[in-house]
């Protein structure tokens, strides 16, 4: 077994392998023309056939975000996934980082037994909460944030960011939540508050358009604040025709007042953001 650089002609077997992942839905296709322009998307091939595939991604700071870890179904419980894990780790080891990080569900013992065994530690554990109900109106207090020095006031001191351990999570990627995101993503339209003269509550949407769902990167305030967000939140996961609204959460304040409002929890039910530090 070798490791290598996935090259654009791989894309149909790379398709094929993951037909057999998640009852067919793997994202690994749609990001696949993106990925492969880029650095640390890698195969492992085995008697010249792909047998799976992962990546990295370089976040600022030096953080190399790990993910697309896949076995072809025909070659899982076969012990490749710990070769392929070796050759992968030895990889990483030789690229320039500060740290590695990854997320998976806090079901997926195989994922965790690696982190355990690599020297990952874990970093933070979220609550994972859907919503695929019906439409709902609109909060009137929520509106578009424009003033970035209220919104990072209110970020920067709020207990939510000492909870998600200042990360801040776009689907299924966690990015640190520096005052430059911040900025980028209040400029960009994605932050939404709940003002009583000053903010009380404030919340950040991402809409994916390639999975059709909206997520919540990060949410802080008051608790009536935070409820309405959410619901807003809702709101425009079915405004927008995306079907799905996902929140990934720390505190069990905020998992509360989305179960209030309807959503629930998945039947992995929390999800684990594992580290590994380069000393």
């Amino acid at each position: 077994m070798y490791l290598e650089k996935v090259v654009p002609e791989d894309k149909e077997e790379i398709r094929l392998l993951s037909a057999g992942i998640w009852e067919g839905n793997d994202y690994i296709p749609k990001v696949f023309d993106r990925w492969v322009k880029g650095d640390g998307f890698y195969k492992y091939v085995l008697d010249h056939k792909i047998i799976g595939v992962c990546k990295y991604t370089r976040q600022p700071g030096g953080i190399l975000w790990l993910e697309g870890l896949r076995i072809h179904k025909n070659s899982q419980n076969r012990g490749y996934g710990s070769e392929v894990a070796s050759l992968f780790h030895k990889l990483l080891l030789k690229t320039e980082h500060t740290a590695l990080r990854f997320m998976t569900d806090a079901t997926n013992s195989k994922s965790i037994h690696l982190a355990e065994k690599r020297g990952f530690d874990l970093l933070l554990e979220m609550y994972h909460l859907e919503y695929e109900g019906g439409p709902v109106d609109p909060p009137p207090e929520v509106s578009q944030e424009t003033e970035v020095a209220s919104v990072k006031d209110i970020v920067f001191s709020s207990e939510e960011y000492t909870a998600y351990k200042g990360l801040y999570i776009k689907n299924w990627t966690a990015y640190d939540l520096t005052a430059d995101l911040l900025a980028r993503e209040v400029k960009s339209a994605n932050c939404f508050s709940v003002r009583e003269g000053d903010i009380s509550g404030v919340v950040f949407l991402n809409r994916h358009e390639r999975y059709r769902r909206v997520s919540i990167p990060f949410i802080a305030g008051k608790e009536d604040a935070v409820e309405k967000l959410i619901r807003f939140a809702i709101w425009c996961s079915g405004e927008d025709d995306k079907g799905l609204l996902l929140l990934k959460t720390p505190m069990d304040e905020v998992k509360s007042a989305g179960e209030r409002l309807g959503m629930k929890l998945a039947d992995f039910r929390k999800v684990l953001v594992f580290e590994r530090i380069n000393e």
